[in-house]
């Protein structure tokens, strides 16, 4: 070895025995900033003879593992060190290779890339990019803003704004410090609240309890997105509210009903005055509560209680279906509310079913056989009519139940039960689920739907059913008009659609005669968020078969005449 080293150091090569190839030609790394790199290349000789060398290279970051090689094929680990390399710095240098066959040089590039930052929406580049990110997902963006990463969106205009950045994200975690750095940089407007009641209005009988909490409640409307966050305070003795403070988890969709609860035993006789404040930065709301003790029908309001319960658990079990909330958010709202309704009468047969329902999908099938079982008892005791009720008990008894002989039979009882009242539309809904005959085709079940629209139902439960049918099957949709435009009508407004629905529509309403309100209104819904020029040709057309003029449809025809012009000019 030390003869051949001599050898090489003298400059005696021996070429005519072969040369030196190499993997690459170039060795090219483009890496993140900070990175520790390590690779390796391969140096073969051409011929058989016996091949010996050092390797160095011409940076000390660029560190050779193997600095002296013997054979015919060698592979030469290397490690690039980058650790103190910024973002678009870019290093040269090349690997010297000292051989009994030659003298080689190596070259190799390394770039250090520009890091951009990723998230859920695609790359944050810029604070356009993020503010996109905070509407789509507002905590994955305040742990991107409290990041270190985050000052790297700070390019081009944007690094004006770095300070401001500076002073506001002091605090990890502050949430309203971000919306605050939003806000001030135009990326976002506030969020601003509304109370739809302008006071809330009490009357209360006296009770022969000494103790007695009456239920009133706020319906509040969100307009906006960001950080949510109300402060709740009550002025009266006699008012309460179970939260103090509103976040984002209390709202669904964009309204929230806050329960305001009125204690009896620390109002007077007479009028009792008071107050529901609701502020934050930038919002402050009061809204008025009188509370007349005397002696009025305690039933009333136990009735008008049980309504209001009623309609919120249609609102959760809508927004479930419609997959706005999660099973476990549904599960838990509807658990709260059916606890208050089973408060408000013990022996309501509903109510108990209700219950059992939720037992059943929680999987608590015993707990839920003995409310089912239970139910029946009141039921025969009080010898009810409401064959609905009974329908319904028939119907959850199967979800226990699951021999094939009992299902058939409870199907055929509920069957009989919607024969004898066909405009009953709770029960022609069981029977969805129970029969298999309405299920047996998609038009099928389509007509089955449409019928109870014709006998008068108009809730949302069926509207759900039909939705889901024609996302699934458009092509049950035939006509633009009747129950398949309410269908439409009210998918467009819950933005739950499909392309294929949507192209369904169009081609019907090509063929419409006459104007309809409810198609314009369809039509307006999805061109305001999908700005399809053919959604607005045929909007105008229909306007035109309506005679529609005035201010408030030239601009649909305005820009029906601009999206014209644009197409004859593509052409």
């Amino acid at each position: 070895m030390q003869e051949s080293v001599k050898r090489i150091l003298e400059g005696n090569f021996d070429y005519e025995n072969g040369s030196l190839d190499f993997s690459c030609t170039k060795l090219e790394l483009s890496l993140p900033r900070g990175s520790v790199y390590e690779g390796s290349f391969h140096i073969t000789a051409t011929s058989n003879s016996y091949t010996n060398g050092y390797i160095t290279t011409s940076d000390i970051r660029m560190e050779c593992l193997l600095t002296e090689f013997t054979g015919n094929d060698v592979e030469v680990p290397f490690c690039f060190h980058g650790e103190y390399m910024e973002e678009g710095d870019v290093l040269k240098g090349t690997f010297s290779i000292v051989s009994n066959q030659g003298e080689y040089y190596l070259p190799f590039v390394v770039s250090i890339e520009h890091t951009v930052l990723d998230s859920s929406v695609g790359n944050v580049k810029n604070l356009f990019h993020f503010a996109n990110l905070a509407k789509t997902n507002w905590r994955e963006a305040v742990n991107l803003f409290y990041s270190g990463d985050f000052p790297r969106v700070f390019a081009g205009s944007d690094a004006q704004l770095y300070d401001c950045y500076r002073a506001l994200s002091a605090f990890p975690g502050n949430e309203q410090n971000m919306e605050e750095f939003l806000i001030q940089n135009n990326k976002k407007q506030k969020v601003s609240f509304l109370v739809e009641e302008d006071s809330l209005q009490m009357e209360l009988p006296v009770m022969a309890s000494p103790y007695s909490v009456t239920e009133a409640e706020l319906s509040i409307v969100r307009n906006g997105w960001g950080y949510t966050a109300l402060q709740v305070e009550c002025d009266g003795d006699f008012l309460f509210t179970e939260k103090e403070y509103l976040t984002d988890d209390d709202f669904l969709g964009n309204r929230c009903r806050l329960p305001v609860y009125v204690d009896s035993s620390l109002c007077r006789r007479g009028k009792n005055f008071g107050k529901v404040y609701l502020y934050n930065s930038y919002v402050s709301l009061e809204v008025p509560v009188t509370v007349r003790l005397g002696e009025a029908d305690a039933g009333k309001y136990a009735t008008l209680s049980r309504k209001r319960i009623i309609v919120q658990l249609m609102e959760f079990y809508q927004a479930f279906r419609l997959k706005k909330i999660n099973k476990s958010t549904w599960l838990k709202e509807t658990g709260k509310l059916v606890v208050r309704l089973v408060a408000l009468d013990e022996s309501d047969v509903a109510s108990r079913l209700f219950q059992a329902q939720l037992l059943i999908t929680e999987e608590r099938f015993n707990e839920a056989g003995w409310l089912l079982q239970h139910a029946a008892e009141l039921m025969e005791g009080e010898q009810m009519e409401d064959s609905a009720l009974w329908a319904y008990y028939l119907y959850l008894t199967t979800l226990i139940n699951r021999e094939e002989e009992y299902v058939d039979w409870a199907a055929e009882e509920v069957e009989l039960i919607y024969k004898r009242n066909s405009r009953e539309w709770r029960v022609a809904w069981l029977l969805l689920y129970l029969s298999e005959e309405y299920n047996k085709s998609a038009s099928a079940k389509w007509v089955f739907l449409e019928k109870q629209f014709h006998y008068g139902c108009t809730s949302p439960v069926l509207y759900i059913e039909a939705l889901q049918l024609l996302n699934s099957n458009p092509s049950v949709l035939r006509k633009a008009e009747g129950f398949g435009l309410q269908v439409i009508y009210f998918g467009a407004k819950q933005e739950l659609l499909s392309a294929e629905v949507v192209e369904q529509l169009l081609y019907l309403t090509g063929k419409v005669r006459e104007y309809s309100s409810v198609l314009e209104q369809t039509l307006e819904l999805l061109y305001s968020r999908k700005q399809d020029v053919r959604i607005l040709q045929e909007l105008c057309t229909l306007l035109i078969k309506g005679g529609k003029v005035g201010s408030a449809y030239f601009t649909w025809y305005e820009k029906g005449v601009e999206a014209q012009l644009r197409i004859t000019n593509l052409y």
